[in-house]
């Protein structure tokens, strides 16, 4: 029987995770058992994001780096989530 706090099974998006709030965001949703996407502009950190969090919690983590502010970028990330 899953925790009622667990996230196990789900997928979390989250813009700007790869440093400050949204970091500590995704680090949160991960030790849920959340699967998580990060989306940032700098490739570098959310690689550091990433190997974080897949190697703290043992979670799926699928980097994305774009511009939020570009509608295109946008549009395909959803596309790429929803895989």
């Amino acid at each position: 029987m899953k925790d009622m706090y667990s996230l196990e099974g789900k997928v979390a998006t989250i813009t700007g995770g790869s440093r400050g709030i949204g970091e500590g965001i995704s680090q949160a949703f991960a030790a849920m058992g959340c699967d998580v996407v990060l989306v940032a502009r700098n490739q570098e950190r959310i690689d550091g994001a990433v190997n974080e969090i897949t190697g703290e919690f043992g979670t799926k983590a699928l980097r994305i780096s774009l511009d939020i502010r570009e509608e295109e970028a946008i549009i395909g990330m959803v596309q790429q989530v929803s895989k």
